[in-house]
């Protein structure tokens, strides 16, 4: 498994940071056929994820939360890389604070003891601090002040990049642990979610991007 995974890594290009990146550095197809590379446990785990984990940026809304809360719940009962898990865990964070933010920034009252509105271990610390500007969370999680300005200003594209920057890090953190394993691997493929969300949002990169995704296509046949 190391040596294939090594011609894995090997086989993906350089992922720009999302903020200085113009175009995607490999087209969904192409990154799907380096993924036929994967362990078959991995890339199981990979896709049970991906659908959860893998950027969907501030489409959740709140008759969705509890749903999506669910999933992450069911997705954690099973056999999990521990580093996977560990990113799951951060994002699940992500999803009951902002959850929190919103429930806040609308006026709803702290949650009572019980109550089922998040997931995994900060909903107690929450709901203790819930008129504390970042949930007491400071100190954990740099990101969540921020975050609460940006949804309280209406700044929709820094709130985005604010919770975006915070992920690519943890992701980067997880990946430089184990530089030849799994972990690479599904880090780019969760980068690259991040990067393509990005790009959708401005204009001329997408136009780019679309481009870019027709040319590969064309010459797919000609490799």
């Amino acid at each position: 498994m190391p040596r294939a995974y090594h011609m894995l890594i090997s086989s993906l290009p350089q992922l720009p940071y999302f903020e200085r990146a113009e175009r995607l550095p490999i087209t969904p197809l192409r990154l799907e056929q380096r993924l036929h590379m994967l362990d078959p446990n991995d890339a199981g785990q990979l896709a049970q994820a991906r659908p959860l984990v893998g950027w969907r940026g501030m489409q959740w809304t709140h008759s969705s939360d509890a749903d999506v809360m669910r999933q992450f719940a069911d997705l954690r009962q099973g056999p999990l890389n521990w580093r996977l898990r560990e990113y799951i865990d951060f994002r699940m964070d992500q999803l009951t604070t902002m959850a929190a933010l919103r429930g806040r920034a609308c006026g709803q009252d702290v949650p009572v003891a019980n109550e089922k509105w998040g997931l995994g271990g900060l909903t107690r610390r929450i709901a203790l601090h819930w008129n504390t500007p970042d949930f007491g969370l400071g100190a954990q999680y740099c990101w969540v002040q921020e975050a609460a300005q940006f949804l309280q200003a209406g700044e929709a594209t820094r709130l985005e990049r604010t919770l975006m920057q915070a992920a690519w890090q943890k992701l980067s953190q997880l990946a430089e642990r184990h530089p030849f394993g799994f972990e690479v691997v599904f880090a780019f493929v969760f980068k690259w979610d991040m990067l393509r969300a990005w790009l959708t949002h401005n204009p001329r990169a997408a136009a780019e991007r679309f481009r870019q995704m027709v040319l590969e296509v064309t010459h797919d046949g000609h490799e």
